[in-house]
């Protein structure tokens, strides 16, 4: 409470946030005849739409600024006494823009009127910001697959398509990392970390429609002060308003296979094209509820999908490996009944005979549940993986709609609200369908209101104030009853808690449930239950004296995070190759083989006690001076400050685990606050910018600027609520086949409750906890930093032509080093044969301790051409080319946004160095280009012009959107694993040996080059046992493919009368059926070196490695649309 009215009393004294968040600027020039400025001209500027004016008089430098204007067109009235009246029309202002019109005024008497039509210029003269502007008419025109207008983000430069889950933001930039993103719509909080069921990474909350967006800008690097909690970029977006004049639309787009190309899986697999059929419809009505006073719009969209089958390959056993046959293995599978120790003093076994399992020896439970999986039905008899072509139904559903009402309370009052509601609900059959498939239902309910007042207290003084509440529900719940009541009738052991499906059956070679897989896990429909509320208020003051415009605010959130979840997935049930091996036969033993004799190497589950109840809030506050030093010089210089509080929960629920102590600790006890970390208090921000016009044709800029970014929420959750006391674990613990001799348990052994003490008195070597921590480094968790920098050339060399070209720069330090396991050993502990559960750092936890470190970093560069032709004489065009450079260190990011899901956890904890290299995100090139045109011909254009024909020849336009770029980089990994408690590891690199397959040799069966790894060797320990060495690679050594894509629109306008006109559509996207190959999942075989021996090539045991056929983009698609314009 304290801390909220100390926020509350800086609020009201400094008149809080951003001078154009969602607004723009403009400022009028006034010059006479001979290019003199003129002081105490009246000006009025006039919105078109709706009517409303600003006025005021220019200064002694000729000048009139109106901040806070609304994006539209606008009319700039100018009166002087001597001089004719000059009314400049067509002025286009864009949602973020500072812009200058230039009037001339001419000699004359005053009743006398000028009537002049002008655009604004594209060249920026006011800042230093790199970014780009989405227009109405491109959301409207281009070729939309979804219709979500935010996709258009990517044709900014410097960005990079964000795959992957916990998050529906379809890009990084900046050099920003997967938090770096700040979302606004309307001016209010448009962020989200609960997208798809999962608390993850920045994404949208709400997604408008594209009928209701009238236009964003994504800013890619030096943002002004007025914009915190971004360190890469900044989407910034407005919904429609109404006018003076009624105006809407219907619209419905429809989409169907029928119409559609087969993609390249199903077609080379010989299947047809899956089944799909989508339908978006929808409309929006505009205008005035008093003219030139009170306005209204509001619009809906409701999405109908049905689909029939998905395009993946995924791995499950052929009928021989199920009876217990295990030669295609081709390797030995020893008696877990014989294991014994050798005269090394290491764990030997007995093989079975040909690698054949007894019919009496394979578990019943085994038997049963893996009767529930389907046989293969892909690829050749007797294949390993990629053989079951995953085809199940998915249904879509989505409604959505928008009220906003803005109002001219007075001549220098407006203000504005609005509501927005959207539902998605997405069931997932999983992939085999059933509760054996993993089956979900996904929802996404998001309710938001918007506030904004801006009063002008005289001309030179301007103020913004603006809230917003966003409620986000994002849940998962899996198939509960049909799942749990197989398991109990299978004999299957089951956790102690109340589980809401069934658990999860998982393949690891390394046991550990992490590293590379044999099979695609069964079961573990996940149900994780999340809701987030944001509440923000924010207040901007502008005031104009002389050559500065000053700028100061502050910008104020709550944050609140309700999550209930069982994880992982029910209960796991993880088989390696433990058992069924033998040290004397390296690589020996099989997962599949573990199961089918019913011996798990790890069980474990956690369950959430009660809900987690998260808080945080955020406090921002800014001064920047916009200098005009000169007319052809502009500084921006300014300094923010950010405030993060450190997460609590509403009752103290939840621990975090101490690394110095080894024991969880809670909130408010034992000298530990409520946060138990400690805060970051020094998050001072300083931007300066400028902006030299050398010409009314040539403008250069440049910038600097250190940017505070967003923590990981993900992590947060994870480490507070999602630990001990409140997230006990039910485990029994993992075991390991250097170091267990016979198999401790099966899958009927009934599973004991875990202890949910957080000293964890009741763990040590012998009972050790069983279960992944996550925690944090509670006296160092500094908010992530990113220094900007950029210089750029723009260049219009005539009127709505734009060239630019530019370097931007970032350097990122303080990141969060997420996945560094600290309860490794150093590799001479298995040298010294002091490799035992009793000598790890934590040796009463058995598994991964990743504390949250503040010690990564990053370096971004990137060189970016650019193109740009604003929409005239029935043609626009963008064009962005990037060559850029991601490099990080030390852990700094997950993969999990990478294409493949990548590969997060470090190779070494005790050698980070090993870790710099590409971020996941790193896409050394893009290209991407729009268009639209309209053909010149019919009525009002040059050609064809009159008649009959003239009515079919007219209103035809084609648009288009052409998407390039490289490949994402990715680990190559092998199964070897050293004995150390790690879970990753890589290859040997041979020297002279290309990564990728010649060009000319290179396809999609044939994509990374075997002979450019090696099995890694070993070496013996004291005792003489071979001891498994790390590999040489480096990471993300390898990249996959890039991509080419084209998405092409035609459809023809009619007008039916004045004020209506009918739009019939064709879009298709990927026009050219061009294929994507995407990269395989980084534990898949297709990225494993999985050799028979040390020094052994990648596919000497694994003919799948270096394959791409997992997954693909679909064929072409075509979409149909009709929509109705008044």
């Amino acid at each position: 409470m304290i801390l909220l009215r100390i926020l509350a009393t800086l609020l009201l004294c400094l008149a809080p946030l951003a001078a154009q968040v969602a607004t723009g600027n403009l400022t009028v020039l006034v010059e006479d005849s001979s290019g003199a400025t003129m002081a105490g001209a009246s000006v009025t500027v006039t919105n078109n739409d709706t009517g409303i004016a600003r006025t005021g008089n220019t200064n002694d430098r000729g000048e009139f600024l109106a901040p806070f204007l609304a994006a539209g067109v606008y009319t700039v009235g100018v009166e002087h006494p001597g001089f004719k009246k000059n009314s400049t029309s067509g002025l286009q202002l864009r949602v973020d823009q500072s812009a200058t019109a230039r009037v001339a005024m001419q000699p004359g008497e005053v009743r006398e009127t000028v009537q002049v039509t002008d655009v604004t210029p594209l060249l920026d003269a006011e800042t230093s910001s790199l970014g780009q502007v989405v227009e109405n008419k491109k959301i409207l025109d281009l070729p939309l697959n979804g219709r979500n207008a935010f996709g258009l983000g990517l044709l900014a430069g410097n960005t990079t398509p964000m795959f992957g889950i916990g998050s529906n933001l379809p890009f990084i930039a900046g050099g920003g990392r997967y938090t770096s993103t700040e979302v606004l719509l309307d001016g209010v909080d448009n962020n989200t970390v609960v997208n798809g069921g999962a608390v993850g990474r920045n994404g949208l909350a709400y997604s408008p429609s594209v009928d209701a967006v009238q236009e964003f800008k994504v800013k890619t690097s030096t943002f002004a002060a007025e914009f915190g909690r971004a360190a890469g970029a900044v989407m910034n977006a407005t919904i429609k308003s109404g006018s003076n004049l009624l105006h809407g639309s219907l619209f419905e787009f429809l989409r169907n296979d029928k119409f559609d190309a087969n993609n390249f899986i199903t077609n080379s697999a010989g299947l047809s094209k899956p089944k799909f059929r989508q339908n978006q419809f929808g409309g929006s009505l505009g205008g005035p509820i008093i003219k030139q006073k009170t306005f209204f719009f509001l619009d809906y969209q409701g999405t109908r999908q049905r689909t029939a089958a998905g395009t993946s390959i995924g791995a499950v056993p052929p009928a021989a490996l199920r009876s217990g046959n295990l030669t295609a293995l081709r390797t030995p599978i020893f008696d877990p009944l014989q294991r014994r120790i050798g005269p090394a003093g290491t764990v030997i076994s007995t093989p079975f005979p040909n690698a054949q399992i007894p019919a009496d020896r394979i578990n019943r439970t085994s038997a049963t549940v893996m009767g529930q999986v389907p046989l293969p039905n892909f690829g050749a008899s007797g294949d390993l993986s990629r053989n079951y072509f995953q085809g199940f139904p998915r249904r879509y559903n989505a409604d959505q709609f928008d009220v906003r009402v803005d109002h001219q309370l007075t001549a220098k009052n407006s203000l504005f609200g609005r509501f927005s509601f959207g539902n998605q609900v997405r069931p997932t059959p999983g992939r085999f369908g059933g509760f054996i498939g993993g089956g979900t239902n996904s929802v996404d309910f998001t309710r938001q209101a918007a506030f904004n007042d801006t009063h002008i207290f005289r001309p030179t003084v301007v103020n913004e104030f603006r809230a917003g509440y966003t409620r986000h529900n994002g849940s998962i719940i899996g198939d509960a009853v049909k799942g749990v009541e197989f398991a109990k009738s299978a004999g299957l052991a089951l956790f102690p808690f109340p589980l809401l499906g069934f658990p999860q059956i998982q393949f690891f070679f390394s046991g550990q449930g992490t590293g590379s897989t044999q099979f695609d896990p069964w079961g573990g429909g996940d149900s994780n239950l999340n809701f987030e509320n944001r509440f923000h208020v924010a207040d901007s003051l502008s005031i104009t004296h002389g050559r500065h415009t000053f700028k100061m605010g502050a910008d104020v959130r709550r944050m609140r995070f309700e999550t209930l979840k069982g994880t992982p997935f029910h209960g796991q049930y993880v088989f390696g190759s433990i058992f069924t091996t033998s040290s004397d036969a390296p690589g020996s033993g099989a997962p599949i083989a573990d199961y089918l004799l019913g011996y798990p190497s790890l069980l474990q589950g956690t369950q959430m006690l009660d809900w987690g109840r998260q808080r945080e809030t955020y406090f921002g506050t800014y001064f920047q001076d916009d200098w005009k030093v000169t007319p052809r010089l502009t500084l921006n210089l300014g300094g923010r400050y950010d405030l993060f509080t450190q997460p609590v929960d509403a009752r103290d629920r939840g621990g975090l685990f101490d690394i110095a102590s080894g024991q969880f600790v809670v909130p408010g006890k034992n000298g530990f606050s409520r946060a138990i970390v400690d805060g970051d208090h020094n998050n001072l921000a300083p931007r300066m910018g400028l902006a030299y016009q050398w010409n009314r044709k040539l403008v250069i800029r440049g910038g600097y600027g250190i940017f505070i970014g967003q923590r990981d929420v993900n992590q947060e959750v994870t480490q507070f609520s999602g630990n001990n006391p409140n997230t006990p674990t039910f485990s029994i613990p993992e075991t390991s086949a250097t170091r267990t001799v016979l198999p401790p348990f099966t899958l009927n052994t009934p599973i004991p409750a875990g202890p949910s003490d957080p000293s964890l008195k009741d763990f040590n070597a012998n009972n050790a906890l069983a279960r992944t921590i996550r925690t944090a480094a509670f006296h160092d968790a500094r908010m992530p930093m990113l220094q900007q920098f950029n210089l750029s050339i723009q260049f219009e060399p005539f009127a709505s032509w734009l060239f630019e070209t530019s370097y931007s720069g970032a350097r990122g330090s303080d990141l969060y080093s997420l996945f560094v396991n600290v309860n490794q050993l150093p590799f001479q502990a298995a040298i010294d044969g002091r490799n035992q559960q009793r000598d790890r750092p934590y040796p009463h936890v058995n598994g991964a301790v990743i504390p949250t470190y503040s010690n990564a970093s990053s370096n971004y560069n990137a060189f970016n051409v650019k193109v740009e032709k604003r929409y005239s004489h029935g043609m626009n065009f963008l064009f962005n080319y990037t060559v850029q450079k991601n490099l990080e260190d030390k852990g700094a990011g997950p993969g999990a946004f990478t294409q493949n899901g990548g590969t997060s956890i470090t190779l070494d904890a005790y050698n980070l160095s090993r870790e710099r290299g590409p971020a996941p995100i790193d896409v050394a090139q893009v290209l991407v280009m729009s268009y639209g045109y309209e053909l010149p011909w019919g009525p009002g254009r040059p050609w064809l012009n009159h008649g009959a024909v003239s009515k079919v020849l007219g209103g035809w336009q084609i648009n288009g959107i052409s998407y390039l770029r490289g490949g994402f980089p990715t680990d190559i990994r092998t199964n070897r694993l050293p004995p150390i408690f790690n879970t990753f590891n890589v290859p040997d690199r041979v020297a002279g040996q290309p990564v990728q397959v010649p060009k000319d040799q290179r396809g999609p069966d044939n994509f990374f080059n075997p002979a450019a790894f090696r099995v890694p060797g070993t070496t013996p320990s004291r005792t003489g046992a071979p001891i498994q060495l790390y590999g040489d690679s480096a990471r993300r050594v390898a990249r996959g493919p890039g991509s080419i894509n084209h998405d092409f629109s035609i459809f023809k306008e009619a007008v039916v009368r004045e004020r209506l006109r009918v739009q019939y559509r064709a879009e298709f996207f990927n026009l050219f059926n061009t294929p994507t190959f995407f990269l395989p999942s980084s534990n898949s075989p297709s990225m494993t070196c999985i050799g028979r021996n040390p020094g052994s090539a990648c596919n000497d045991n694994n003919p799948q490695f270096g394959k791409l056929l997992d997954s693909t983009t679909t064929g072409r698609q075509i979409q149909f649309g009709l929509k109705l314009v008044f």
